[in-house]
């Protein structure tokens, strides 16, 4: 019964004086409280089942649209929905339209342009495969937009992406990843695509998912994915200022030409920052802690640099290397780990520890000398004999040597203090 009825109700039994009882008076209060709570606790699912995911699903926008297919130049040209002239003074604006994909394969689609072309506070869900999809696209923004509850958040395919930026979206509670961008292959270059300031939670898998090269992901929030907040097989990409946490791991990578700088890495469930089968990478001044794996976890590496790092508090090792060489390790804080500051293992040779921060009677500077480069190296003269990767790592290492004091020299709160 409608509890506005049982109101009515009470009202008739105090103006007739029926049930001047007080145990039966107050038993009917106790059913109108009950029924009314029940009332509301109905309409609270209501709405949760009509936007399962809470806050995320609030789609931005205002004016309802039919799912977006544009191939080619022509067919943007002739796209009904937009403003402007498709230049860079004057980009095609598509904005504030929300789309239900259902049962359509994106709720965007843009192949083979060329023309400028801004998306802008627009909402996509419910798309079989992605909430916007790109192929082999030039001049395209995509900026403050909402994608949920699709396979993927955004897409990108092809190795004709070109001056592509993904600014200030909210990519959360797809079944599978926030953000693809696959050019291809690993090797092929993805020129000035720029994925900044997004926030990229609770998708099924991954938060963001690169195969290809030539990507900034700077300042962005990545949280809650089960496999890796961040996942690149890939060359010459940048990571800086994000924060990754609460993923199964932070970032996985494969590849070569990394920078990582400035990023915040903390309370994942495996690894902070685990690279695999990579060369050339430089990471300084990265936040790596509290961790359930290593802070950071190298296989099969070389010529990686690892500068200015607070590495601390996390529960397996500071540095796990594994099969790695001629990488340096310098002015690091390895404090508080849970099985100690660093560990070599299998075929590790060559690698360089300086000026690190490590617990009491733990040893993390020069600790490995039986892995130290062979005389023949540098009697006979590294430039002709040394391989270039192994020369600039030394050269590099050199260099770095004179630094001053750690970046951060604050000790980490060890797990559970």
């Amino acid at each position: 019964m409608h509890p506005p009825l049982f109101i009515r109700l009470v009202k008739e039994m105090l103006k007739t004086g029926r049930y001047k009882d007080r145990s039966a008076f107050a038993f009917m209060i106790g059913l109108v409280i009950g029924f009314s709570a029940i009332f509301i606790a109905a309409n609270a699912l209501a709405m949760r089942v009509k936007e399962p995911f809470g806050r995320f699903n609030r789609l931005a926008g205002s004016d309802s649209h039919a799912p977006i297919v544009i191939d080619g130049e022509s067919a943007l040209a002739a796209f009904p929905d937009k403003t402007g002239a498709g230049t860079s003074s004057d980009p095609y604006l598509i904005k504030d339209l929300v789309i239900d994909a259902s049962l359509n394969a994106a709720g965007i689609s843009i192949s083979n342009t060329t023309s400028y072309l801004v998306i802008r506070n627009c909402s996509t869900k419910y798309a079989m495969f992605n909430g916007i999809y790109t192929g082999n696209c030039q001049h395209l923004e995509i900026t403050n937009c909402t994608l949920v509850l699709s396979q993927n958040g955004i897409t990108l395919t092809g190795s004709g992406n070109r001056d592509i930026a993904i600014t200030g979206c909210i990519i959360a509670n797809n079944t599978s990843q926030g953000i693809s961008l696959v050019s291809g292959s690993s090797s092929a270059i993805v020129m000035d695509v720029v994925i900044s300031g997004n926030t990229i939670e609770t998708n099924g898998w991954l938060g963001i998912y690169i195969f290809g090269s030539g990507t900034l992901v700077e300042r962005n929030t990545i949280k809650g994915h089960p496999d890796a907040g961040f996942q690149v097989m890939g060359n010459m990409i940048t990571a800086s200022q994000n924060n990754i946490s609460m993923n199964g791991k932070g970032i996985e990578w494969y590849g070569s030409y990394a920078s990582l700088v400035g990023n915040q890495i903390v309370n994942n469930s495996g690894h902070g920052l685990a690279f695999n089968h990579f060369s050339y990478q430089d990471a300084t001044g990265n936040t790596i802690s509290h961790n359930n794996g290593s802070g950071v976890f190298l296989n099969d590496v070389y010529g990686a640099t690892f500068i200015g790092n607070n590495v601390s508090g996390n529960l397996g090792w500071g540095f796990q290397v594994n099969d790695s060489g001629y990488c340096s390790f310098v002015e690091n804080d390895l404090r508080n780990n849970g099985n100690g500051s660093v560990s070599e293992e299998s075929f590790s040779l060559g690698n360089i520890y300086r000026a690190n921060l490590c617990d009491p009677g733990d040893q993390c500077n020069n600790q490995f000398p039986e892995n130290r480069l062979p005389p023949l190296y540098t009697t006979i003269g590294i430039l002709t004999i040394v391989p270039p990767v192994i020369a600039g790592v030394i050269y590099k290492g050199a260099k770095l040597g004179k630094r001053g004091k750690p970046a951060n020299s604050t000790p980490a709160t060890p797990k559970g203090g």
